[in-house]
């Protein structure tokens, strides 16, 4: 069978048991809740195009660079209007339903398409701001005279460019490709989690951060290494979520990310041992000071989007952690408001409303936010005093612990065991 050749790459990783349902800020969790992977048959035989949200409600983009780019609707409408030729630099803009394009050449014209779709020259790439986006940029309208921007890139030259954002140059090559493989298997999950949309990832840490093109010599060479190898679990891609640092536990993942996958043995909490500490950032951190009214605002403004209890608070008579994993990280937080009212929260929404800046807050100073949730409390007085391990969800890969470990000589196959215990590795094209 054409697919069972695919299948021939395969590594069988340390494995543990599955989690069962559970109960966390009086919702029950269950470990089957969530979007599974892509089968693996899904991608087989040739890698995809990706369509990456690099622009969200623009109102200008501005290309740079010499030579000439190719103008015109995007696939759906290109009976409407005629692809052109246009001189660079070039500036697009939109109102009331039509784009604007003007170059110094042309000069001005006006385009009545709901989208513009734009193609660099053969080997080329879209210079917007400082970054380099190679193949083709869709302009899509909003509502109002915005509109987003998304680079269209088949999917391995998409990867470089993450890799570049997401890990230090002068990092071990084995981590970088433990990060191909994670950051593929991440982004073919997220490719067919939501259907509808215009574009497949964000090109921010909402997903996983892209630069567009690189020549960095790490990326390109890890990619390349591992060109079509992703995690496995039980016939499907892993949802291979990663986080800087951990602080030595990892979380669940239908704790930690609530709704968004099941808790596959790959994804369950457990002790990993800190091997940041090795790379360089054990990221434990604090003191960081709050003050205590302002930190009861921004739970309660972060509660009424949320829609969960929060919404109600009315101060902070005390806060507490009312539930650990086995392994002792916080799952859940109980905060308690001077009418001695018991509000629970998920271990991420609490860390997101402390760090909440919306609703007309003041912005946090530098050095306040809470890095993860893995912490501990402290109330006295007007302040609330959080010490902490980790830097962000704490699930799969830790970044610094994969660096660690590249650093005692460990390749990509045992770091990616270590924080996907159960998975396998396929080259699925």
């Amino acid at each position: 069978m054409r697919f069972a050749k695919c299948l021939m790459f395969v590594y069988v990783l340390l494995v543990c048991g599955v989690c069962s349902a559970q109960s966390v800020a009086g919702m029950k969790l269950d470990a089957n809740a969530g979007v599974p992977g892509p089968k693996l048959e899904q991608f087989a035989g040739k890698a995809p195009w990706i369509r990456v949200r690099i622009g969200r409600n623009e109102t200008v983009l501005k290309l740079s660079g010499k030579g000439e780019v190719s103008v015109g609707p995007d696939d759906e409408m290109k009976n409407r209007a005629p692809v052109q030729k246009w001189d660079l630099p070039l500036e697009v803009s939109r109102k009331n339903g039509e784009y604007f394009i003007r170059s110094k050449k042309r000069g001005l014209v006006k385009w009545a398409l709901p989208n513009l779709k734009i193609d660099a020259a053969a080997g080329g790439t879209l210079n917007w701001g400082d970054k380099k986006y190679p193949h083709t940029l869709l302009l899509v309208g909003m509502k109002g005279k915005g509109f987003d921007v998304v680079n269209h890139v088949p999917f391995e030259e998409y990867l470089p460019g993450v890799l570049a954002r997401e890990l230090f140059p002068n990092w071990d090559l084995k981590a970088f490709e433990a990060q191909a493989i994670a950051a593929r298997s991440y982004a073919l999950w997220e490719m067919t989690m939501k259907s509808g949309r215009w574009y497949d990832l964000e090109s921010t840490t909402a997903s996983q951060a892209y630069i567009g093109r690189t020549t960095a010599e790490k990326p390109l060479k890890a990619v390349k290494n591992t060109e079509g190898m992703v995690l496995t679990w039980k016939g499907r891609i892993v949802p291979a979520f990663y986080s800087s640092a951990h602080g030595g536990i990892t979380n669940d993942a239908s704790v930690a990310l609530f709704g968004k996958t099941p808790t596959i043995a790959p994804l369950q909490g457990r002790n990993v041992g800190d091997f940041a500490k090795i790379g360089g950032k054990s990221y434990v951190w604090g003191p960081v000071k709050r003050d205590r009214a302002m930190l009861a605002k921004r739970l309660a403004a972060y509660g009424k989007v949320k829609g969960i209890s929060l919404k109600g608070l009315k101060g902070i008579k005390n806060i507490y952690v009312s539930k650990k994993s086995r392994f002792g990280r916080p799952q859940e937080f109980t905060v308690v408001d001077v009418s001695g009212k018991k509000h629970l929260v998920v271990c991420e929404w609490f860390k997101n409303g402390c760090n909440y800046r919306g609703s007309g807050l003041p912005s946090l100073k530098k050095g306040q936010s809470l890095k993860s949730s893995f912490v501990t409390i402290k109330i006295v007085g007007k302040s609330v005093t959080f010490n902490g391990r980790g830097y962000g969800h704490g699930v799969g890969m830790s970044q610094w612990g994969a660096q660690g470990m590249a650093l005692k000589g460990y390749d990509y196959k045992r770091i990616l065991s270590q924080y996907y215990p159960g998975a396998g590795i396929a080259k699925i094209y």
